[in-house]
């Protein structure tokens, strides 16, 4: 009874310090960058991509020369510096055989070749670690492929090279770390700086590290004041990620339920891709194993050796897409299949977008949930998540899901698309 108590009153005084933060608002970081004015925080190219390219260039606008990309070798790449070398955007490698695509950045030496993948929230593409690497073996004695996401995580398996020359860089930690020391060195250019600066708050949204305000420090004396409060709260934290298991097992089910009510889902093949094992594992898994993707798929057709499915899935946010593979699930898909799986669907936004696929990549297109917006997050647990922990607000979140399956499904199943295709994303 006691220890229910101590945890009642944490639970308490802990929540009228959040009350009062969330009405203030206060933060000792802004969340505000022309990153988040432009609307464009996550876009892999457009942003970070290109952003990393401009800084790692000698001759960019920034004026440094080479002593930010001297920098890069030494922080990032762990390798020393070799003056000369040339920063190549969105490399396109071989288009013989198996080997194709296009790593997001390469540094070229004359002696060799680092090629970079920067990955926000895009899946990974098949086989794709594997093809750069096969890039990079052609001309460094010591190849290796630099793996660039928010936390360092590893690629998932459809990615995954089978060599261990795979190096995982994080935003939070070498990029950060790299571009705090080249503020230090560009003091003298306060523009410079100030974008730096800028780029900084942005990794730090994205990764979660931003500084706490005086609230959350509260919070954290609040823990420090008893023995009763630290042993509370220590319990509630190895619980969360149960909580939250079972928050997505719940999110997940609900829409298996609600599509198998649908006559035209129900009459499908179902093929529920390891849901329970990766969902299980999102939360507990350590940083050196893969994130799997929960996910949750229905067969919708089939033409020659490929399979198109209608899939509902996690990565970071939760979205619905479709994409296809081949019988034995091998995630080698081949050019030459094109011709076959343009004639799908007769639709022509499903013959468009066949047309100009890149063949690197399973998924045709995708839709983010519940409302064509990245809002999901249960990697970050931020924006609308909280909310699913209120019934009321649940109910009205998984009622537009459901309101946006019940509007598409049927165009989905006969043309491959959504009634209205505007709003969806496709992960080249």
């Amino acid at each position: 009874m006691d220890d229910l108590k101590s945890l009642n009153e944490l639970f308490y005084h802990a929540k009228m310090l959040l009350n009062l933060r969330r009405k203030t608002n206060v933060s000792r970081s802004s969340n505000f960058t022309v990153f988040t004015a432009l609307r464009n925080e996550t876009d892999e190219e457009k942003t970070h991509t290109t952003f990393l390219y401009e800084m790692l260039r000698p001759d960019g606008q920034h004026g440094m020369g080479d002593e930010f990309l001297s920098e890069f070798f030494k922080i990032v790449l762990g390798e020393d510096y070799q003056p000369g070398a040339i920063i190549v955007q969105e490399c396109h490698i071989d288009s013989n055989d198996d080997n194709y695509g296009r790593p997001d950045l390469c540094i070229e030496t004359t002696t060799d070749r680092f090629p970079i993948e920067v990955k926000i929230y895009a899946p990974d593409q098949p086989r794709q670690i594997e093809r750069y690497f096969e890039f990079a073996r052609k001309k460094s004695k010591y190849p290796k492929v630099y793996y660039l996401t928010l936390d360092g995580h590893e690629p998932t398996s459809q990615g995954k090279c089978n060599s261990e020359n795979i190096i995982c860089i994080s935003f939070a930690n070498e990029i950060h770390t790299w571009l705090t020391n080249c503020s230090m060195k560009a003091k003298e250019k306060p523009d410079v700086v100030a974008v730096i600066t800028q780029y900084l708050s942005l990794i730090e949204k994205l990764t979660n590290e931003q500084q706490d305000d005086v609230f959350m420090d509260a919070i954290v004396d609040l823990i420090g004041n008893s023995k009763e409060n630290y042993e509370c709260a220590s319990i509630l934290s190895k619980k969360l990620d149960v909580a939250r298991t079972i928050k997505m097992r719940q999110v997940f089910n609900d829409i298996k339920n609600h599509l198998e009510s649908n006559t035209l889902i129900k009459n499908l093949p179902k093929e529920y891709l390891y849901l329970d094992q990766n969902i299980d594992n999102y939360y507990s898994r350590k940083k050196s194993e893969l994130l799997r993707t929960p996910k949750l798929c229905f067969e919708i057709k089939r033409i020659g050796d490929l399979r198109i499915f209608l899939c509902v899935e996690i990565t970071w946010y939760l979205y619905y897409c479709v994409f296809f593979t081949n019988n034995s699930w091998d995630s080698m898909i081949f050019e030459e299949q094109k011709n076959t799986l343009k004639t799908a669907f007769n639709n022509p936004y499903w013959t468009n977008r066949i047309s100009s696929h890149a063949w690197k990549n399973w998924y045709v297109w995708g839709r983010y949930l519940p409302n064509f917006k990245k809002e999901l997050n249960f990697k970050e647990l931020s924006e609308l998540y909280p909310e699913l922990y209120d019934a009321v607000r649940y109910k009205q979140i998984m009622d537009t899901i459901y309101k946006e399956f019940d509007d598409n499904v049927e165009s989905i199943i006969n043309t491959g698309f959504p009634k209205d295709p505007s709003n969806i994303v496709t992960w080249q």
